[in-house]
């Protein structure tokens, strides 16, 4: 006990005395801290001014001006300080095209649906697209970055009675959605998913299983260029879609923001409505019913032409029953929306009574929402602010719903009843897969719409024997005779290299820029017609040369290209019966482009055997008068030869005009027998200028006109890089274009190894003798020259006005640099605590990893550039040696790796450009476009690194 008492007042000290020694500790540790602070704030400071969060990346920015030559004194490296410290602090933003500069800038960004997250130094920053998944979410929703805007306008369709058939619905649901299409600036991997044959498609819904599932710009881009609408989802499923559908249709003020919200996000996001799934059971269905009509409400008053889908689930009891027909128990939420999309387990009875329903049952009388422009061809772009602007919830009030004295009845017909069929076919008619033809002609038959849930079946699904794209040819063929294929109303730019959107490799103009690569967005428009012809062979051929070709085939090629990854391939062989002059016709496209003044023709054809033995090819169009059927074919002959006939004249009477004053080569076109427009090639030397015949008494007002546009022309040739007449392979994997018949006794060289040569001749059709008509149908003709099978690759098709010749290619304006960032290419692991360095240095030379964000705006007129890219030298500053490290589809790009090497102690500076790419594939010389430079001065390492 005695021990034990004495113990006691010892550990008290003690206890007192480590207190004492903590609370020293510590004020020496914050005392040290302050002083830390104060020697920061005494130095110049690396940060960036804060930012307006009322302007988004890629809006033009007022900078001050300041000449190039600013002396900018740099502060020597010290011992402690880290290389990329270093980097950083001398890293300056000089714009080359304007003379302004600013300090350098770090940011962490994250603002509407692009996730720009920097958790570390090393963090990788990319955008990325992401659905909502809370409620929460959608109601806190505001429009933020462009980076997942679309950018491409919804392209106009021709409406005509020879559309008929079924409308085409496809649902994309592949492996929960946002796995190979988040990026919208693409990414390295080929093996992708995408879809050929958009002409048979009216609306594309992007589905997964989130609540909001906005459709990634990738896909929404490559859905307009081809005319195709674009929906998003909504769905709630299971108990926690119940809890959420307690929350959303709780009061009127919430329901009505959500529809507010849903309509903005489609607005911002430049696609064309909903789908609404709310497969979990419901307490309050009157208030769903409001909600839905509320949706199509705000949605019809942005954009008029928008569509709100219902799919078939919850009945009027808020029970999640589906009906697989269209009935009393869903005909309100039918009303309230502009369609059903009705489960897969229908039977052709069902469907047969859905029809019935809906042409006999009247809707009761709905809202007229007020209009405002669609944001279709004559949208704003992204970089508009009018755009980007998102109803508050303060709007809420004064956005009310409109009363029911200024609303009318309208009527649904069969056409909005969509009947689904799952392609995994669980439960499908028919069975699915293979066989969706059964399902596809009972919804035929029954006068309703189809709704083809899942094709990326073909793509999950795909046997191992068997590519993806052969797979997929085969699965849609079974379509082209059920559905008929729409006709793009093409009245300023028709053009396509006929790439996927991804590729082996990355040409440009016939030569390899790049790698593996995919972006959704870079897809063209591809045939109307099919790309598998039936065993009969449907392509026509007049009825002389019915047997003189056999195996002809039309496919995509994905080994060699012109521009992309990918063009198409012509092969046939010849039969028993060829005879020299045989033509094989290849119907290609189904439109309608009316020939005005100077229309611009360019194709781009390719040959895997010698110039000599290449067959000729030709473009014809069959041209149509308004309404009164084909009256002739106008015929365009290539001429594969080198540098001969660049440019070709469709109009007698401004042959003379354009040889004169701007020396090119033309050729006469002559009208044959069978009353075909067939151009005669005549060459520069023996063609005698003012030949021609002026009696008509509209030639004054022709030449005039020719004057006019053949300013453009000249301003066209003077100021664009046209791709070469003749561009021959560079020997790489390209060599194996050719099959196996060729590889043998090809006329490449040794091996049977051969190189594509592509040739691009280039018309310019004037109105004389095709004066108010339209091109209604686009095919190639290709003669062969010699016996035997034969293979021809087209690499691009191209149709566009002077006009847009005259307003494409403008450099871009206000391009600057933000949110620049150093980061290691050795492989440092960011979450290795004992890393301090980022930067391989050496005794010479220097190796990082620049990060940064450049972003600009479009000038005026806008809406003719398709995409941007973006080219870096880090080398030196001229345009020769830049290389192209990838592609934009608005108007900020996100440079994510660029490797930078320099000379330890020195200073270096790294060029960007971005050079616009016209929707005819015009592009300026890169030399003519706007670029940034990246100055910086490499530190020198430490003694002992």
């Amino acid at each position: 006990m005695d021990d034990n008492t004495n113990s006691q007042p010892l550990a008290v000290l003690t206890a007192v005395l480590v207190l004492l020694a903590t609370a020293l500790v510590l004020l020496w540790w914050r005392k040290r801290q302050q002083q830390q602070q104060q020697q920061q704030q005494q130095q110049p400071k690396r940060g960036r001014p804060p930012v307006d969060p009322t302007r988004r990346i890629g809006a033009p920015r007022q900078v001050p001006q300041a000449s190039t030559q600013s002396q900018h004194v740099e502060p020597a490296t010290t011992e402690s300080e880290q290389p990329a410290q270093a980097l950083e602090r001398s890293t300056q933003v000089i714009d080359a095209t304007s003379g302004a500069t600013e300090p350098a800038t770090t940011q962490t960004h994250r603002q509407g649906q692009v996730h720009m997250v920097e958790q570390s130094r090393h963090a990788v920053v990319i955008p990325e697209c992401k659905p909502l998944k809370t409620l929460i979410d959608l109601l806190a929703w505001n429009a933020g970055s462009e980076f997942c805007c679309a950018r491409v306008p919804l392209r106009p369709r021709l409406t005509s009675s020879a559309n008929k058939g079924p409308r085409l619905l496809v649902c994309h649901d592949m492996m929960g959605g946002y796995k190979q299409d988040h990026l919208p600036q693409g990414q390295d991997d080929a093996n992708i998913f995408t879809l050929l044959h958009w002409h048979l498609m009216d609306t594309f819904v992007y589905f997964a299983h989130d609540l909001v599932s906005l459709p990634p710009p990738t896909w929404t881009n490559l859905a307009h260029i081809n005319g195709v609408k674009v929906l998003g989802t909504f769905i709630t499923e299971w108990d926690a879609g119940h809890n959420t559908c307690a929350q959303l249709l709780k009061d009127e003020h919430t329901r009505q923001l959500a529809a507010e919200k849903l309509a903005a996000i489609m607005h911002f996001h430049k696609f064309e409505g909903w789908l609404v799934n709310i497969e979990n059971d419901v307490s309050n269905t009157r208030a769903l019913i409001d909600f839905v009509d509320r949706v199509r409400i705000e949605c019809h008053s942005l954009v008029p032409t928008s569509t709100v889908l219902w799919y078939d689930a919850v009945t009027t009891e808020g029970r999640l029953v589906w009906q697989n027909q269209l009935n009393r128990k869903n005909a309100p939420f039918f009303h309230a929306a502009d369609g059903i999309f009705l489960n897969y387990t229908w039977t052709p009875a069902l469907l047969h009574s859905s029809a019935t329903f809906a042409a006999t049952v009247t809707a009761p009388p709905r809202p007229q929402p007020a209009t405002t422009p669609s944001h279709s061809l004559q949208s704003t772009s992204p970089s508009s602010p009018s755009s980007l602007s998102a109803p508050s919830s303060s709007s809420t009030a004064a956005r009310a719903k409109p009363s029911t004295a200024a609303t009318a009845a309208r009527r649904h017909t069969s056409a909005d009843v969509y009947a689904g069929i799952d392609v995994f076919g669980r439960g499908t008619f028919g069975g699915g897969k293979m066989s969706c033809l059964q399902a596809v002609d009972a919804i035929k038959d029954a006068r309703v719409s189809i709704a083809l849930f899942a094709p990326g079946w073909t793509f999950e699904c795909t046997p191992p024997d068997t590519p993806f794209l052969q797979h997929q040819l085969r699965f849609w063929h079974q379509f082209e005779g059920a559905v008929s294929p729409r006709r793009l109303e093409t009245r300023n730019v028709f053009s396509t290299h006929f790439t996927l959107g991804r590729g082996r490799h990355h040409w440009i103009n016939g030569k390899r820029v790049g790698g593996e690569w995919a972006n959704l967005s870079r897809q063209d428009v591809m045939p109307t017609f099919s790309f598998e012809p039936s065993p009969t062979n449907p392509f026509p051929r007049p009825p002389a040369t019915r047997n003189a070709f056999r195996n002809a085939c039309m496919q995509v090629e994905e080994r060699a290209a012109f521009t992309g990854g990918s063009c198409l391939s012509l092969s046939y062989e010849t039969g028993p019966t060829w005879a020299a002059g045989d033509a094989l016709v290849f119907r290609l496209f189904h439109t309608r482009r009316p020939l005005s003044s100077l229309t611009i023709v360019q194709l781009t054809t390719g040959t895997l055997e010698h110039v000599d033995e290449a067959p000729d090819v030709s473009l014809q169009f069959v041209l149509t008068k308004e309404d009164r059927g084909a009256v002739q074919y106008l015929r365009l002959p290539t001429c594969p030869q080198p540098g001969q006939h660049a440019f070709q004249f469709c109009d007698e009477r401004v042959v003379a005009k354009f040889e004169g004053q701007y020396a090119l080569p033309v050729s006469r076109y002559e009208r044959t027998g069978d009353g075909t427009l067939t151009f005669t090639p005549v060459t520069l030397n023996t063609h005698q200028a003012g030949t021609d015949d002026d009696d008509d008494d509209g030639v004054k007002k022709e030449k005039a006109a020719t004057t006019r546009e053949g300013k453009d022309l000249k301003v066209w040739r003077r100021n664009l890089a046209l791709p070469p007449t003749m561009v021959v392979g560079d020997g790489d994997d390209t060599s194996d274009v050719g099959d196996g018949k060729d590889d043998d006794g090809g006329a490449g060289g040794s091996g049977g190894r051969v190189e594509p040569r592509w040739f691009t001749s280039t018309f310019v059709i004037g109105e004389g003798a095709i004066a108010h008509q339209s091109i209604a149908e686009i095919r190639a003709i290709v003669t062969p020259r010699t016996a035997g099978c034969h293979r021809v690759l087209l690499g691009g098709l191209h149709l566009f006005s002077s006009s847009h010749m005259n307003n494409a290619c403008k450099p871009v304006v206000g391009l600057r640099a933000s949110h620049i960032d150093w980061h290691d290419v050795a492989g440092t692991n960011p979450q290795d605590a004992n890393t301090t360095a980022n930067v391989s240095a050496t005794a010479a030379s220097l190796t990082a990893s620049l990060h940064l964000t450049l972003s600009w705006a479009e000038p005026a007129p806008q809406q003719t550039t398709r995409f941007w890219r973006v080219y870096a030298n880090t080398t030196s500053t001229h345009a020769e040696d830049a290389s192209l490290i990838g592609t934009a589809h608005v108007p900020c790009f996100r440079v994510v790796p660029l490797p930078v090497t320099a000379r330890a102690g020195a200073r270096a500076c790294v060029r960007l450009w971005v050079q616009p790419v016209s929707y005819a594939a015009l592009t300026p010389a890169l030399s003519t476009c706007a670029h940034v430079d990246i100055a910086f001065t490499a530190p020198t390492p430490k003694k002992g690194a």
